[in-house]
């Protein structure tokens, strides 16, 4: 678990970089874990997190990130 929000938080911290947005909190939460079927491995541990970025450092949104297993799947704002 700690591997793969390692790599969701550097992934969100990446993205609001390239899109000069601030990357609040520094860090992502956890929202859902659930089990996927996949060709390989067959079942696999999909983990969402979700983060805050401010266009202009005033308002907050709320990005995502999706992994399955170890790999980034998905990533927004």
């Amino acid at each position: 678990h700690l591997a793969a929000r390692e790599t969701a938080t550097a992934a969100a911290r990446d993205l609001c970089l390239a899109q000069n947005l601030e990357f609040l909190d520094g860090t992502v939460a956890l929202t859902s874990v659930s089990l996927i079927r996949q060709p390989s491995p067959p079942v696999s541990v999909r983990r969402v997190f979700q983060f805050t970025y401010s266009p202009e450092g005033t308002t907050r949104h709320t990005g995502f990130v999706i992994m399955s297993g170890g790999r980034l799947d998905s990533i927004g704002l």
